[in-house]
């Protein structure tokens, strides 16, 4: 086992807590003065004012395991500069004991592009990407000099000065769980604070040139706050007490340490990632494709259930997410199969009936014996199966229901029970972020549908996350179905003045109150959610209304990730035409299956549902794993309405 795999995202942390904590600058530069507070912040804005400079950071970390101690230093090697943001760091990771002693080197660039900021990794001889959304090591500014909490001066020459610097725990909790979500390592959601309730103080030294009053040098000791991480980590998972004491006694060995220097401010020339990585570069994880597309039929063959609405009501769509199951379950395949065999999706038609529903499970459970189940897509039909599933203890993923009862039992989850697509209330909590991050909104008004349990449930996560990120809901106004006189509500809304509206409805009310809403003046942006995705938006609203609307959705082919691109490309290829969202879905909650089968290592259900849990992979929407509710966390698509087309206009990533 490599255990140095996972250190660039350790060093990259530390940097992260080094750029927030060092890099932060204020509203304005204030006068030097003999106040030691004043002296530390005046130097952080003038090395803010540095264009470029070399840096290089040293990190040593200790702990002690039955009577044997762990070392691992981290030595990083940076020429940087600011605007637009741009690294290059050379990394040496050194681990020496009993068990193992090993030396491995990579080099690394950071770039900023298009609000994004892009990780090149040298990797096992080749190029490889990640996209960290979101993730602005410059973030926390304003809030950086309100957290220093007392600076003293401990030494001082002729030539330099030192202060010792305090930063209050709520600051670093609330930076370490920020970083820790832009870096993708939140395997789980947990109550709010969980993770981070209080990770300590952290003290460290800044040595400032006296005679160019700049900062050459920061060293920190970070047992304290690692202790206290991993203390608040372990606590908020429900571990056996025999295993939280030797996590205990190992967290209380930890030490660690970073020292950072600065040097040739201003002096760093041609900086800039070489195109041929840029082009050579594979977003991890790497996806083969295969060069044909054969099913073949195998007595031994691993046996897949799907039970579906392919007669009824809902025909349409289970139709299009059974296509992109049978692609995933080919391109499988037609790689080798897992564990030595084929795997063979049994798909049977449910009627959109849930007797019907209930029969297929049956003959799932003790006819085919299958290893698990996709689908159904309905709530009623999946009501019923997730049922059966969680009594029979046969793992069951649905691609399309969102409603967040059906994984739960008494307020538990249920054990067998996933989904590919995201609950309602997450768009609320995602388009939140969208409004706050993206279009920079401190203020927002509701526009609720009150005969909809979906529309309140999605404004109820709406209004918590955006207060949450400090903005401030100052309007909200109901509505029902089949309501299409909006002036009076409107005009309250004008009134108040929001920088956005929230609307997460559907076409039949939302069309016409856009509509009105441009007719009374209305240019506030206005946010929606999947329900938008109707042709009746377009004809309800009209084209020149949906001017400056977005919503949130599932899926667009139009993502460029290296993963969407294969799957848009196999799709049309197989049936002669993009893909849609439900095609989508299906592709990866079939991808996800076939991913922890072959995880688990077993076609046996119940190492299936425990690989599950523990799944996380890059879907065709984008890095995917589940919460302890077995609900996805996922990215989300958000779509522009240009001239009356759907436009992708962003992934937001969890």
């Amino acid at each position: 086992m490599n255990r140095l795999k996972y250190l660039p995202v350790v060093l990259l942390i530390c940097f992260a807590m080094l750029a927030g904590s060092v890099c932060s600058a204020g509203r304005s530069a204030a006068a030097a003065s003999k106040d030691p507070k004043q002296i530390v912040i005046t130097a952080f804005e003038k090395l803010n004012t540095v264009k470029n400079y070399h840096m290089t950071m040293e990190n040593q970390y200790l702990l002690t395991y039955q009577g044997e101690t762990l070392s691992l230093s981290v030595k990083s090697e940076c020429d940087a500069q600011a605007d637009p943001l741009l690294v290059q760091n050379n990394m040496t990771f050194t681990m020496d004991s009993k068990w193992e002693q090993k030396e491995q080197k990579t080099t690394q660039y950071i770039e900023a592009d298009q609000g994004k900021i892009m990780v090149y990794s040298f990797v096992n001889d080749h190029w490889t990407k990640q996209v960290l959304t979101e993730f602005n090591p410059l973030a926390a500014y304003d809030d950086y000099f309100k957290a220093i909490k007392h600076v003293s001066l401990v030494k001082e020459t002729p030539e330099a000065s030192d202060f010792a610097v305090v930063i209050n725990s709520g600051f670093l909790s609330k930076e370490m769980e920020r970083m820790m979500s832009a870096l993708g390592l939140q395997k789980m959601e947990l109550p709010e604070g969980a993770f981070f309730q209080d990770i300590g103080e952290l003290t460290y030294t800044v040595t400032i040139d006296r005679k160019t009053a700049t900062i050459t040098q920061v060293q920190m000791d970070l047992s304290g706050v690692l202790r206290n991480f991993g203390k608040s980590i372990m606590e908020s998972l429900n571990l056996p007490s025999e295993k939280k004491t030797i996590i205990s006694q190992l967290l209380s060995t930890v030490q660690a340490s970073a020292v950072i220097s600065f040097s040739q401010m201003n002096q760093i020339e041609g900086l800039q990632v070489p195109a041929e990585i840029k082009s050579s570069a594979i977003m991890l994880p790497s996806l083969t494709v295969p060069g044909s597309l054969v099913e073949a039929k195998d007595p031994n063959a691993i046996k897949v259930g799907a039970n579906l609405e392919l007669t009824g009501g809902f025909s349409p769509y289970a139709k299009q997410s059974l296509a992109g199951m049978q692609l995933a379950v080919k391109e499988a395949n037609a790689a080798g199969g897992i564990l030595g065999r084929k795997i063979e999706l049994v798909t049977v038609d449910n009627g959109s009936n849930a007797g019907r529903t209930a029969n297929v499970m049956t003959d799932f459970i003790s006819g085919n014996k299958v290893a698990a189940v996709l689908g159904p897509l309905t709530d009623t039909n999946m009501r019923t199966a997730a049922a059966m599933a969680e009594d029979y203890q046969l793992p069951i993923i649905s691609s399309a229901v969102i409603n967040p009862a059906i994984a739960v039992d008494n307020g538990k989850p249920k054990r067998y029970v996933f989904r590919s697509a995201f609950t309602d209330p997450y768009q609320g909590k995602m388009m939140s972020k969208f409004a706050v991050d993206r279009l920079g909104a401190k203020t927002a008004a509701m526009v609720v549908d009150k005969s909809s349990d979906y529309s309140k449930y999605i404004a109820a996560l709406f209004k918590m996350t955006f207060a949450d990120s400090g903005g401030k809901i100052i309007a909200e106004e109901g509505y029902l179905q089949k309501e299409r006189d909006f002036s009076s509500l409107l005009a309250r809304i004008q009134q108040a003045d929001a920088d956005v509206i929230f609307i997460p409805g559907f076409v039949e009310e939302v069309g016409p109150l856009i509509r009105q809403a441009r007719e009374s003046g209305i240019t506030t942006p206005i946010l929606g959610t999947d329900a938008w995705d109707s042709a009746g938006l377009v004809e309800n609203a009209g084209v020149e209304a949906l001017t400056n609307t977005y919503f949130s959705n599932h899926y667009s082919p139009q993502l460029q990730s290296a993963v969407n691109q294969h799957f848009v490309a196999a799709y049309k290829s197989e049936y002669n035409t993009e893909p849609d969202i439900f095609s989508a879905l299906g592709y990866e909650a079939a991808t996800i299956l076939i991913a922890a089968i072959k995880e688990a290592g077993s076609a046996e259900p119940e190492q299936i549902r425990a690989a599950l849990e523990n799944i996380r992979l890059e879907g065709v929407t984008g890095p995917i794993y589940f919460n302890r509710y077995h609900n996805p966390i996922k990215s989300m698509v958000v779509i522009a309405m240009l001239n009356g087309e759907q436009t992708l206009l962003a992934r937001i990533d969890p």
